[in-house]
Parts: C-alpha cells; structure tokens; sequence
C-alpha cells in the first residue's frame, strides 16, 4: 500500500490513481528549459528558501519531484523570471526585472555588489551586455558592457559573512575569518583581472568589492600591479553609491 493513504475498501483505486500520475523531475524540467540540471536544481533551492509553498514538502537535499501541472508552473516562472532558455546557459539576461529579482541577503553580498555596479553603469551611458547569476555562482565573468564602441568586462566580489547562507548551516559560525576569506577572494579578482588583461578582449577591464577598510587596504597593497594592468576598482557603499578608485 502507498504510504499515506488510508485503508479504506477502495485503497486498490486509490493506489492506482496514485501511480497513474506523471511525475516531473528537476533534470526534466531542466531539459524542457535547456539548461543544465545543477541550474535548475539551484533555482528550485531559492525557491525553496523564498518560502514557496509548493516546494515546502521536500528536503533541501531531496530529489525534487512534481506533478504536470506543477512543474508547468514552475518551468513558466523560471522562463519568466532570472532566466532565458535563448540565452547560454551560463548567463542571466541583463534587464531591469533580472536586477530587481536578484535576492537581497547582506548588502555586501556579491549579487548585491553586482546589481550596484550595474545600476551605476547604466546610469554612467553604459549598455549591459550580460551579467553572471550571482545566486547560483555561476562561473564566467560577471559584468560585460559597452559604451561608445567600448567593451568592459568586470569582476565582481562580495566581502565574506560570519555565517554560512544555507539555512541548514545558518546555526554555524565559519572557521575561516572574514578578513582572511576576503584576501583569498580579492587575489582571485586581481588574477582574473590579469588574465581579461593578456587576453586582450576587452578595451577595459575593472573589479568591483563592496566598501569595506580590509578591500581599500588590499587595494593599496597591490596599487602597483593594478596601476600596471590598467585595472580601477569600483567601491560599493551600503547605501549603494559608487565610487572609482
């Protein structure tokens, strides 16, 4: 007998009314989307940390599975929301409602670092090219403009948190210290710098860190190197003002 359901003198019709149903997983719904199953299966997990009722029944870890008619709805809003299946699959389009939807965490968050940067270069005449999905972390550079015949590439970083962002982790203090975390973070910027730099594909390339004492040090530290590699770097207030270092 299915779990669940009752003994009753017609649980035979209701198990097979059960079994009957057509079932959709997360790698369905991703080929139905043309993306890859990690992507939707980290879109799903947002969904399920936003609080989504129809997402509520399963584990954060557990192999998602919906009826029809529900994984209808959930392929028409992630058509209509962060993604585009006309688009690679390891890029978000770059519109206004992409920029609005990204999740609002701690403001030193990268997605949140990311959507400044791209608010302040559109009002500075730039047109987003593309930008990367902060939330999912995906790999690929995250901020692409034009302006003027000119192309930008720029790599965003956020400045690390005490905690863990997953909620089954949020009762966890992280081992590393921010501070350490941060020059990890900001060694991996200024190397992709340099490497955007000898490709020579783009006319500018810049970084972007949250406005924190620990990244303007850092910053001096290596003034040299970015000075050499013609590399500025845009500092992002709480507030959201921008500034060019």
């Amino acid at each position: 007998m299915v779990q669940g359901l009752r003994a009753s003198p017609h649980a035979k019709e209701a198990v097979f009314v059960k079994s009957s149903l057509h079932l959709v997983s997360a790698e369905e719904l991703a080929r139905r989307a043309k993306v890859s199953g990690r992507r939707m299966r980290a879109w799903l997990r947002e969904r399920w940390r936003s609080g989504d009722p129809r997402l509520r029944s399963h584990a954060l870890n557990e192999r998602w599975v919906f009826d029809d008619e529900t994984g209808a709805a959930l392929l028409a809003e992630f058509h209509a929301g962060l993604h585009s299946a006309s688009l690679p699959a390891d890029i978000a389009p770059a519109t206004d409602e992409v920029i609005a939807a990204l999740p609002s965490r701690d403001w030193f968050w990268e997605g949140n670092v990311q959507k400044a940067i791209v608010i302040h270069l559109q009002t500075e005449g730039w047109e987003i090219v593309r930008q990367a999905d902060a939330a999912t972390k995906e790999r690929g550079i995250d901020v692409v403009a034009t302006r003027a015949g000119r192309t930008l590439a720029v790599e965003v970083k956020g400045f690390p948190s005490k905690q863990y962002a997953d909620p089954t982790r949020a009762h966890e203090r992280k081992r590393a210290s921010p501070t350490s975390q941060a020059r990890h973070w900001f060694a991996q910027a200024l190397f992709t710098a340099a490497v955007l730099r000898g490709q020579q594909q783009f006319d500018d390339v810049a970084l972007a860190f949250p406005d924190f004492p620990r990244m303007r040090n850092l910053a001096a530290q290596t003034s040299w190197a970015l000075q050499q590699l013609n590399v500025p770097i845009y500092f992002i207030s709480e507030d959201g003002s921008v500034t060019l270092d």
